[in-house]
């Protein structure tokens, strides 16, 4: 008996590693990493992704910026969004200081851009549009 409750806890564990293994691999199948830039102190992280698919609320298949506390690669489902619009090719992002970043959307439309933060971690998110 003690030996059967050792392979059901095995099998247990393995079938949920697949599993969550498996819905994390989806949950990123629908993003493109494009690039990413560290704060001047190397505290915060800042990475834009293209969306590459209509089943997001914010701007589907649009430009994210994504901003996290430390400066690694990450899953965007995991960090916080601070822009998200639909800027062609053309969306730019800087760290203007440590407590200032400057986000660049040349959007002919107001509807094309969708989620914008003002202020995260204390820093001030400056966003310039046409």
């Amino acid at each position: 008996m003690n030996k059967v409750v050792k392979i059901i806890a095995v099998i247990t564990v393995l079938i949920t590693t697949v599993f969550i293994t498996l819905v994390n691999y989806l949950d990123s199948m629908d993003w493109d990493y494009v690039s990413s830039k560290k704060s001047p102190n190397g505290r915060y992280g800042l990475y834009l992704y293209n969306y590459l698919s209509d089943g997001d609320t914010h701007a589907p298949y649009g430009q994210y910026i994504f901003f996290n506390p430390e400066y690694r690669v990450v899953n965007p489902n995991r960090s916080d969004v601070i822009f998200a619009g639909s800027c062609g090719e053309n969306v730019g992002y800087s760290w203007v200081s440590n407590t200032e970043i400057k986000i660049v959307c040349p959007a002919q439309e107001i509807d094309s851009i969708r989620t914008r933060s003002e202020r995260i971690f204390g820093i001030k998110v400056n966003l310039q549009s046409q």
